[in-house]
Protein backbone atom coordinates (compact mmCIF):
# COMPACT_ATOMS: atom_id res chain seq x y z
CA UNK A 1 0.00 0.00 0.00
CA UNK A 2 2.79 2.41 0.92
CA UNK A 3 4.83 1.73 -2.22
CA UNK A 4 1.71 2.10 -4.38
CA UNK A 5 1.08 5.51 -2.83
CA UNK A 6 4.70 6.56 -3.34
CA UNK A 7 4.65 5.68 -7.04
CA UNK A 8 1.25 7.27 -7.62
CA UNK A 9 2.24 10.54 -5.93
CA UNK A 10 5.50 10.56 -7.92
CA UNK A 11 3.48 10.31 -11.14
CA UNK A 12 1.34 13.22 -10.00
CA UNK A 13 3.98 15.75 -8.98
CA UNK A 14 7.09 14.85 -10.99
CA UNK A 15 6.44 17.64 -13.53
CA UNK A 16 5.60 20.33 -10.97
CA UNK A 17 9.15 21.20 -9.89
CA UNK A 18 10.39 21.21 -13.50
CA UNK A 19 7.51 23.06 -15.11
CA UNK A 20 9.92 25.01 -17.32
CA UNK A 21 11.56 21.85 -18.74
CA UNK A 22 8.21 20.13 -19.20
CA UNK A 23 6.79 23.12 -21.05
CA UNK A 24 9.73 23.27 -23.46
CA UNK A 25 9.89 19.52 -24.11
CA UNK A 26 6.17 19.10 -24.84
CA UNK A 27 5.94 22.59 -26.43
CA UNK A 28 3.19 23.75 -24.07
CA UNK A 29 2.53 26.72 -21.79
CA UNK A 30 2.64 26.90 -18.00
CA UNK A 31 -1.15 26.59 -17.91
CA UNK A 32 -0.91 23.28 -19.78
CA UNK A 33 1.77 22.07 -17.34
CA UNK A 34 -0.50 23.03 -14.44
CA UNK A 35 -3.30 21.06 -16.07
CA UNK A 36 -1.27 17.86 -15.62
CA UNK A 37 -1.62 18.32 -11.87
CA UNK A 38 -5.16 19.65 -12.14
CA UNK A 39 -6.14 16.57 -14.14
CA UNK A 40 -5.26 14.38 -11.16
CA UNK A 41 -7.67 16.32 -8.97
CA UNK A 42 -10.47 16.30 -11.56
CA UNK A 43 -10.33 12.61 -12.49
CA UNK A 44 -9.92 11.39 -8.91
CA UNK A 45 -13.29 12.88 -7.90
CA UNK A 46 -15.60 10.57 -9.94
CA UNK A 47 -13.22 7.63 -9.54
CA UNK A 48 -13.20 8.31 -5.80
CA UNK A 49 -16.92 7.59 -5.50
CA UNK A 50 -16.41 4.31 -7.37
CA UNK A 51 -13.50 3.37 -5.10
CA UNK A 52 -15.66 3.83 -1.93
CA UNK A 53 -18.03 1.17 -3.12
CA UNK A 54 -15.36 -1.20 -4.44
CA UNK A 55 -13.23 -1.04 -1.26
CA UNK A 56 -16.17 -1.73 1.04
CA UNK A 57 -17.69 -4.40 -1.21
CA UNK A 58 -14.68 -6.35 -2.51
CA UNK A 59 -12.02 -5.46 0.05
CA UNK A 60 -8.46 -4.23 0.25
CA UNK A 61 -6.96 -6.86 -2.06
CA UNK A 62 -9.15 -5.99 -5.06
CA UNK A 63 -8.65 -2.26 -4.57
CA UNK A 64 -4.86 -2.44 -4.36
CA UNK A 65 -4.51 -4.75 -7.37
CA UNK A 66 -6.76 -2.58 -9.51
CA UNK A 67 -5.10 0.69 -8.44
CA UNK A 68 -1.51 -0.56 -8.77
CA UNK A 69 -1.97 -1.94 -12.29
CA UNK A 70 -3.90 1.08 -13.60
CA UNK A 71 -1.15 3.30 -12.17
CA UNK A 72 1.52 1.24 -13.96
CA UNK A 73 -0.33 1.31 -17.29
CA UNK A 74 -0.70 5.08 -17.00
CA UNK A 75 3.01 5.58 -16.32
CA UNK A 76 3.85 3.31 -19.27
CA UNK A 77 1.73 5.46 -21.59
CA UNK A 78 3.50 8.58 -20.28
CA UNK A 79 6.83 6.93 -21.04
CA UNK A 80 5.70 6.26 -24.64
CA UNK A 81 4.93 9.98 -25.08
CA UNK A 82 8.62 10.88 -24.72
CA UNK A 83 10.55 7.93 -26.22
CA UNK A 84 12.57 8.06 -29.44
CA UNK A 85 13.06 5.29 -32.00
CA UNK A 86 16.48 3.84 -32.83
CA UNK A 87 17.06 6.45 -35.53
CA UNK A 88 16.38 9.26 -33.03
CA UNK A 89 12.93 9.84 -34.47
CA UNK A 90 10.25 10.38 -31.80
CA UNK A 91 7.93 7.43 -31.22
CA UNK A 92 5.06 9.92 -31.02
CA UNK A 93 4.91 13.05 -33.17
CA UNK A 94 5.54 16.36 -31.45
CA UNK A 95 1.96 17.47 -31.99
CA UNK A 96 0.59 14.34 -30.28
CA UNK A 97 3.06 14.05 -27.38
CA UNK A 98 1.04 16.15 -24.96
CA UNK A 99 -2.21 14.34 -25.82
CA UNK A 100 -0.59 10.96 -25.10
CA UNK A 101 0.83 12.39 -21.86
CA UNK A 102 -2.67 13.47 -20.83
CA UNK A 103 -4.03 9.96 -21.42
CA UNK A 104 -1.31 8.44 -19.22
CA UNK A 105 -1.76 11.07 -16.54
CA UNK A 106 -5.53 10.44 -16.55
CA UNK A 107 -4.99 6.73 -15.91
CA UNK A 108 -2.61 7.45 -13.02
CA UNK A 109 -5.21 9.85 -11.62
CA UNK A 110 -7.89 7.17 -11.99
CA UNK A 111 -5.77 4.84 -9.86
CA UNK A 112 -5.16 7.30 -7.02
CA UNK A 113 -8.35 6.72 -4.95
CA UNK A 114 -7.96 2.94 -5.09
CA UNK A 115 -4.51 3.06 -3.43
CA UNK A 116 -5.02 6.15 -1.25
CA UNK A 117 -8.49 5.69 0.23
CA UNK A 118 -7.75 2.13 1.31
CA UNK A 119 -5.21 3.25 3.95
CA UNK A 120 -7.64 3.92 6.80
CA UNK A 121 -9.62 0.72 6.17
CA UNK A 122 -6.36 -1.23 6.12
CA UNK A 123 -5.25 0.28 9.46
CA UNK A 124 -8.63 -0.33 11.09
CA UNK A 125 -8.88 -3.90 9.77
CA UNK A 126 -5.37 -5.18 10.48
CA UNK A 127 -4.25 -3.30 13.62
CA UNK A 128 -5.44 -3.03 17.21
CA UNK A 129 -6.80 0.20 18.68
CA UNK A 130 -3.41 1.22 20.14
CA UNK A 131 -1.70 0.78 16.74
CA UNK A 132 -4.28 2.11 14.25
CA UNK A 133 -3.25 5.78 14.25
CA UNK A 134 0.42 5.03 13.64
CA UNK A 135 -0.36 2.46 10.92
CA UNK A 136 -2.70 4.94 9.22
CA UNK A 137 -0.05 7.66 9.54
CA UNK A 138 2.62 5.52 7.86
CA UNK A 139 0.32 4.51 5.00
CA UNK A 140 -0.83 8.10 4.36
CA UNK A 141 2.64 9.59 4.87
CA UNK A 142 3.89 7.39 2.04
CA UNK A 143 1.84 9.54 -0.33
CA UNK A 144 3.69 12.66 0.82
CA UNK A 145 6.94 10.70 0.57
CA UNK A 146 6.11 10.17 -3.11
CA UNK A 147 5.66 13.93 -3.46
CA UNK A 148 9.07 14.39 -1.82
CA UNK A 149 10.73 11.93 -4.21
CA UNK A 150 9.11 13.67 -7.18
CA UNK A 151 10.15 17.14 -5.97
CA UNK A 152 13.78 16.15 -5.32
CA UNK A 153 14.47 13.56 -8.03
CA UNK A 154 12.90 15.34 -11.02
CA UNK A 155 15.28 18.35 -11.04
CA UNK A 156 18.29 16.05 -10.61
CA UNK A 157 17.25 13.91 -13.59
CA UNK A 158 16.52 16.79 -15.97
CA UNK A 159 19.82 18.46 -15.12
CA UNK A 160 21.77 15.25 -15.79
CA UNK A 161 22.28 16.11 -19.52
CA UNK A 162 22.15 12.54 -20.83
CA UNK A 163 23.53 12.11 -24.33
CA UNK A 164 21.75 8.86 -25.19
CA UNK A 165 18.24 9.88 -24.15
CA UNK A 166 16.33 13.07 -23.40
CA UNK A 167 16.02 14.04 -19.75
CA UNK A 168 12.20 13.99 -19.76
CA UNK A 169 12.28 10.50 -21.31
CA UNK A 170 14.57 9.32 -18.54
CA UNK A 171 12.22 10.80 -15.94
CA UNK A 172 9.24 8.97 -17.45
CA UNK A 173 11.20 5.69 -17.56
CA UNK A 174 12.09 6.04 -13.87
CA UNK A 175 8.42 6.77 -13.11
CA UNK A 176 7.33 3.65 -15.01
CA UNK A 177 9.83 1.40 -13.20
CA UNK A 178 8.76 2.77 -9.81
CA UNK A 179 5.12 2.02 -10.71
CA UNK A 180 5.92 -1.54 -11.84
CA UNK A 181 7.21 -2.58 -8.40
CA UNK A 182 3.90 -2.27 -6.45
CA UNK A 183 1.95 -3.72 -9.39
CA UNK A 184 4.01 -6.93 -9.12
CA UNK A 185 3.88 -6.92 -5.31
CA UNK A 186 0.07 -6.56 -5.31
CA UNK A 187 -0.20 -10.04 -6.80
CA UNK A 188 1.19 -11.51 -3.59
CA UNK A 189 -1.66 -10.15 -1.42
CA UNK A 190 -3.76 -13.25 -0.67
CA UNK A 191 -6.48 -11.86 1.62
CA UNK A 192 -8.19 -8.58 2.55
CA UNK A 193 -8.76 -9.33 6.24
CA UNK A 194 -6.68 -11.11 8.92
CA UNK A 195 -7.71 -14.53 10.25
CA UNK A 196 -8.04 -13.08 13.75
CA UNK A 197 -9.42 -9.49 13.74
CA UNK A 198 -7.50 -7.35 16.25
CA UNK A 199 -10.46 -5.24 17.50
CA UNK A 200 -14.25 -5.16 17.75
CA UNK A 201 -14.57 -2.69 14.85
CA UNK A 202 -12.34 -4.95 12.74
CA UNK A 203 -14.68 -7.89 13.49
CA UNK A 204 -17.67 -5.79 12.37
CA UNK A 205 -15.84 -4.74 9.19
CA UNK A 206 -14.93 -8.33 8.38
CA UNK A 207 -18.48 -9.58 8.98
CA UNK A 208 -20.10 -6.84 6.88
CA UNK A 209 -17.64 -7.28 4.01
CA UNK A 210 -18.14 -11.05 3.94
CA UNK A 211 -21.93 -10.73 3.89
CA UNK A 212 -21.85 -8.16 1.06
CA UNK A 213 -19.50 -10.28 -1.06
CA UNK A 214 -21.64 -13.36 -0.38
CA UNK A 215 -24.67 -11.54 -1.80
CA UNK A 216 -22.85 -10.91 -5.08
CA UNK A 217 -21.47 -14.45 -5.33
CA UNK A 218 -24.49 -16.52 -4.25
CA UNK A 219 -27.35 -14.54 -5.78
CA UNK A 220 -29.23 -16.00 -8.70
CA UNK A 221 -28.76 -14.06 -11.97
CA UNK A 222 -32.23 -12.48 -11.74
CA UNK A 223 -31.42 -11.26 -8.21
CA UNK A 224 -28.12 -9.63 -9.14
CA UNK A 225 -29.66 -6.42 -10.46
CA UNK A 226 -31.90 -6.02 -7.40
CA UNK A 227 -28.95 -6.67 -5.08
CA UNK A 228 -26.81 -4.12 -6.92
CA UNK A 229 -29.42 -1.35 -6.68
CA UNK A 230 -30.08 -2.16 -3.03
CA UNK A 231 -26.37 -1.92 -2.26
CA UNK A 232 -26.06 1.30 -4.27
CA UNK A 233 -29.01 2.86 -2.45
CA UNK A 234 -27.43 1.98 0.89
CA UNK A 235 -24.16 3.49 -0.31
CA UNK A 236 -25.88 6.79 -1.25
CA UNK A 237 -27.68 6.91 2.09
CA UNK A 238 -24.30 6.74 3.84
CA UNK A 239 -23.04 9.75 1.88
CA UNK A 240 -26.22 11.71 2.68
CA UNK A 241 -25.86 10.85 6.36
CA UNK A 242 -22.26 12.05 6.33
CA UNK A 243 -23.08 15.37 4.67
CA UNK A 244 -25.88 16.00 7.18
CA UNK A 245 -23.52 15.63 10.15
CA UNK A 246 -22.44 19.01 11.57
CA UNK A 247 -19.17 17.61 12.95
CA UNK A 248 -18.28 16.01 9.64
CA UNK A 249 -19.14 19.15 7.65
CA UNK A 250 -16.77 21.25 9.79
CA UNK A 251 -14.04 18.68 9.19
CA UNK A 252 -14.99 18.46 5.49
CA UNK A 253 -14.49 22.21 4.92
CA UNK A 254 -11.44 22.80 7.15
CA UNK A 255 -9.52 19.75 5.97
CA UNK A 256 -10.57 20.33 2.36
CA UNK A 257 -9.17 23.86 2.43
CA UNK A 258 -5.89 22.65 3.95
CA UNK A 259 -5.41 19.81 1.47
CA UNK A 260 -6.43 22.09 -1.40
CA UNK A 261 -3.77 24.62 -0.39
CA UNK A 262 -1.15 21.85 -0.16
CA UNK A 263 -2.07 20.59 -3.65
CA UNK A 264 -1.87 24.14 -4.99
CA UNK A 265 1.46 24.86 -3.33
CA UNK A 266 3.11 21.69 -4.65
CA UNK A 267 1.77 22.45 -8.15
CA UNK A 268 2.63 26.15 -8.42
CA UNK A 269 5.67 26.46 -6.14
CA UNK A 270 8.23 26.51 -8.97
CA UNK A 271 6.27 29.15 -10.87
CA UNK A 272 5.87 31.32 -7.75
CA UNK A 273 9.51 31.26 -6.70
CA UNK A 274 11.25 31.32 -10.10
CA UNK A 275 10.09 34.92 -10.52
CA UNK A 276 12.11 35.74 -7.38
CA UNK A 277 15.27 34.09 -8.70
CA UNK A 278 14.98 30.63 -7.12
CA UNK A 279 16.09 27.67 -9.26
CA UNK A 280 14.32 24.33 -9.77
CA UNK A 281 16.85 22.79 -7.36
CA UNK A 282 15.96 25.38 -4.70
CA UNK A 283 12.28 24.57 -5.18
CA UNK A 284 13.09 20.86 -4.76
CA UNK A 285 14.91 21.60 -1.50
CA UNK A 286 12.00 23.67 -0.17
CA UNK A 287 9.47 21.01 -1.08
CA UNK A 288 11.71 18.30 0.34
CA UNK A 289 12.15 20.19 3.62
CA UNK A 290 8.39 20.60 3.94
CA UNK A 291 7.66 16.93 3.33
CA UNK A 292 10.51 15.48 5.44
CA UNK A 293 9.54 17.65 8.41
CA UNK A 294 5.90 16.73 7.74
CA UNK A 295 6.67 13.02 7.86
CA UNK A 296 8.52 13.47 11.15
CA UNK A 297 5.60 15.46 12.53
CA UNK A 298 3.12 12.84 11.30
CA UNK A 299 4.99 9.98 12.97
CA UNK A 300 5.19 11.92 16.25
CA UNK A 301 1.48 12.77 16.02
CA UNK A 302 0.64 9.12 15.29
CA UNK A 303 2.45 7.89 18.40
CA UNK A 304 0.83 10.60 20.57
CA UNK A 305 -2.64 9.84 19.23
CA UNK A 306 -2.27 6.11 19.85
CA UNK A 307 -1.46 6.88 23.49
CA UNK A 308 -3.83 9.79 24.21
CA UNK A 309 -6.64 9.67 21.58
CA UNK A 310 -6.68 13.51 21.68
CA UNK A 311 -7.65 13.95 18.05
CA UNK A 312 -9.48 17.27 18.40
CA UNK A 313 -6.80 18.98 20.49
CA UNK A 314 -4.02 17.86 18.13
CA UNK A 315 -5.95 19.05 15.06
CA UNK A 316 -6.52 22.54 16.52
CA UNK A 317 -2.83 22.94 17.37
CA UNK A 318 -1.76 21.82 13.88
CA UNK A 319 -4.33 24.00 12.09
CA UNK A 320 -3.27 27.14 13.96
CA UNK A 321 0.52 26.78 13.70
CA UNK A 322 0.48 25.63 10.07
CA UNK A 323 -1.66 28.68 9.20
CA UNK A 324 0.95 30.97 10.80
CA UNK A 325 3.73 29.17 8.92
CA UNK A 326 1.88 29.66 5.63
CA UNK A 327 1.51 33.36 6.43
CA UNK A 328 5.28 33.54 6.98
CA UNK A 329 5.82 31.97 3.53
CA UNK A 330 3.46 34.49 1.91
CA UNK A 331 5.52 37.35 3.36
CA UNK A 332 8.95 35.90 2.56
CA UNK A 333 8.16 35.00 -1.07
CA UNK A 334 7.85 38.73 -1.77
CA UNK A 335 11.65 39.08 -1.50
CA UNK A 336 14.15 38.20 -4.22
CA UNK A 337 16.75 35.46 -3.82
CA UNK A 338 19.64 37.80 -3.10
CA UNK A 339 19.88 37.33 0.66
CA UNK A 340 20.89 34.10 2.41
CA UNK A 341 18.99 35.18 5.53
CA UNK A 342 15.71 35.32 3.59
CA UNK A 343 16.56 31.98 1.95
CA UNK A 344 16.95 30.20 5.29
CA UNK A 345 13.88 31.90 6.76
CA UNK A 346 11.93 30.62 3.78
CA UNK A 347 13.33 27.13 4.39
CA UNK A 348 12.22 27.35 8.03
CA UNK A 349 8.71 28.40 6.97
CA UNK A 350 8.46 25.28 4.79
CA UNK A 351 9.68 23.09 7.66
CA UNK A 352 7.05 24.54 10.01
CA UNK A 353 4.34 24.20 7.37
CA UNK A 354 5.22 20.55 6.87
CA UNK A 355 5.75 19.66 10.54
CA UNK A 356 2.35 20.99 11.62
CA UNK A 357 0.42 20.83 8.35
CA UNK A 358 0.97 17.31 7.02
CA UNK A 359 0.02 15.56 10.31
CA UNK A 360 -3.49 16.92 9.69
CA UNK A 361 -3.86 14.20 7.04
CA UNK A 362 -3.89 11.18 9.41
CA UNK A 363 -5.39 13.19 12.30
CA UNK A 364 -8.43 14.27 10.28
CA UNK A 365 -8.82 10.79 8.78
CA UNK A 366 -9.07 9.28 12.27
CA UNK A 367 -11.38 12.08 13.42
CA UNK A 368 -13.71 11.43 10.50
CA UNK A 369 -13.97 7.75 11.42
CA UNK A 370 -14.68 8.62 15.06
CA UNK A 371 -17.33 11.23 14.12
CA UNK A 372 -19.43 9.02 11.88
CA UNK A 373 -18.80 5.43 13.09
CA UNK A 374 -20.05 2.86 12.01
CA UNK A 375 -20.14 4.31 8.47
CA UNK A 376 -17.31 2.57 6.51
CA UNK A 377 -13.88 4.20 6.67
CA UNK A 378 -13.42 4.41 2.91
CA UNK A 379 -16.56 6.54 2.52
CA UNK A 380 -15.82 9.05 5.30
CA UNK A 381 -12.11 9.49 4.59
CA UNK A 382 -12.65 9.40 0.83
CA UNK A 383 -15.08 12.32 1.02
CA UNK A 384 -12.47 14.33 2.92
CA UNK A 385 -9.96 13.70 0.13
CA UNK A 386 -12.51 14.71 -2.48
CA UNK A 387 -13.08 17.98 -0.59
CA UNK A 388 -9.34 18.65 -0.88
CA UNK A 389 -9.43 17.86 -4.61
CA UNK A 390 -12.33 20.25 -5.21
CA UNK A 391 -10.71 23.13 -3.33
CA UNK A 392 -7.40 22.36 -5.07
CA UNK A 393 -9.05 22.63 -8.49
CA UNK A 394 -10.52 26.02 -7.59
CA UNK A 395 -7.23 27.38 -6.21
CA UNK A 396 -5.10 26.15 -9.12
CA UNK A 397 -7.50 27.69 -11.63
CA UNK A 398 -7.93 31.01 -9.80
CA UNK A 399 -4.47 31.73 -8.44
CA UNK A 400 -2.54 31.95 -11.76
CA UNK A 401 -5.37 34.10 -13.10
CA UNK A 402 -4.61 36.70 -10.42
CA UNK A 403 -0.91 36.78 -11.31
CA UNK A 404 0.56 39.45 -13.60
CA UNK A 405 2.67 38.80 -16.67
CA UNK A 406 6.22 40.12 -16.24
CA UNK A 407 7.17 42.22 -19.31
CA UNK A 408 10.19 40.95 -21.23
CA UNK A 409 11.96 44.31 -21.09
CA UNK A 410 11.56 44.69 -17.32
CA UNK A 411 14.29 44.50 -14.67
CA UNK A 412 12.76 41.35 -13.10
CA UNK A 413 12.66 39.52 -16.44
CA UNK A 414 16.20 40.42 -17.46
CA UNK A 415 18.02 40.19 -14.13
CA UNK A 416 16.12 38.17 -11.52
CA UNK A 417 13.71 35.51 -12.83
CA UNK A 418 14.89 31.96 -13.59
CA UNK A 419 11.63 30.75 -15.15
CA UNK A 420 12.99 30.83 -18.73
CA UNK A 421 16.71 30.65 -18.04
CA UNK A 422 17.38 26.93 -18.25
CA UNK A 423 20.88 26.40 -19.57
CA UNK A 424 20.68 22.86 -20.88
CA UNK A 425 21.42 22.14 -24.53
CA UNK A 426 18.43 21.25 -26.64
CA UNK A 427 15.71 22.82 -24.50
CA UNK A 428 15.55 26.57 -24.83
CA UNK A 429 16.26 28.72 -27.82
CA UNK A 430 16.47 32.48 -27.95
CA UNK A 431 12.74 32.93 -27.35
CA UNK A 432 10.94 30.80 -24.76
CA UNK A 433 7.24 29.98 -25.12
CA UNK A 434 6.86 30.23 -21.32
CA UNK A 435 5.49 33.43 -19.81
CA UNK A 436 6.83 34.69 -16.47
CA UNK A 437 4.14 35.34 -13.86
CA UNK A 438 4.41 37.58 -10.81
CA UNK A 439 2.17 36.14 -8.08
CA UNK A 440 2.65 39.19 -5.86
CA UNK A 441 -0.84 40.52 -6.49
CA UNK A 442 -1.57 43.66 -4.41
CA UNK A 443 -4.94 44.05 -2.71
CA UNK A 444 -4.67 47.82 -3.10
CA UNK A 445 -2.64 49.97 -5.51
CA UNK A 446 -2.32 53.01 -3.15
CA UNK A 447 -3.50 55.42 -5.83
CA UNK A 448 -3.87 58.36 -3.44
CA UNK A 449 -0.35 58.03 -2.05
CA UNK A 450 1.07 57.59 -5.54
CA UNK A 451 -0.74 60.73 -6.72
CA UNK A 452 0.58 62.71 -3.75
CA UNK A 453 4.12 61.47 -4.34
CA UNK A 454 3.90 62.43 -8.02
CA UNK A 455 2.74 65.93 -7.06
CA UNK A 456 5.61 66.31 -4.58
CA UNK A 457 8.09 65.08 -7.19
CA UNK A 458 6.65 67.52 -9.73
CA UNK A 459 6.99 70.42 -7.29
CA UNK A 460 10.62 69.51 -6.52
CA UNK A 461 11.38 69.22 -10.23
CA UNK A 462 9.79 72.59 -10.97
CA UNK A 463 11.62 74.27 -8.09
CA UNK A 464 14.93 72.89 -9.31
CA UNK A 465 14.27 74.14 -12.85
CA UNK A 466 13.35 77.60 -11.61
Amino acid sequence: ISISNISNAFNWICYGSIADFTGEFYKISYNSVNFLSLLYLIVSIPSGFISFWLIDTFGIRASINLGAWINFLGSAIKMVSSLDLADAQPLVSDSAKYSVLLVGQSMCALAQPFVLFVSTKFANTWFSEDQRSLANTIALASNTLGVLVGALVSPQIVYSSQEFISEISLLNIVSCLISLVPAIMAGFINRSTPKFPPSFSAIMNSTNAQSERREYVLNEPEEDEESFFSNFKHYLSQIVKLMSSKDFLILFISFGLSLGLFNTLTTLLEQILCTRGYSDTDVGYFGGAMIISGMVGSLIAGVILDKTKRFEEMSKICFCISALANLLFVILQLYNNDNSFIYYLLLISFCLTGFFGLPLLPICMDMAIECVYPIPEAVSTGLLFIAGQVFGIVFILVYPGLAKNVPKDSFIYDNIQTCTKVNVTGYLVNESRLSVLDFNYPLCSYLRLRSEQEKIAEQIFNSVRS
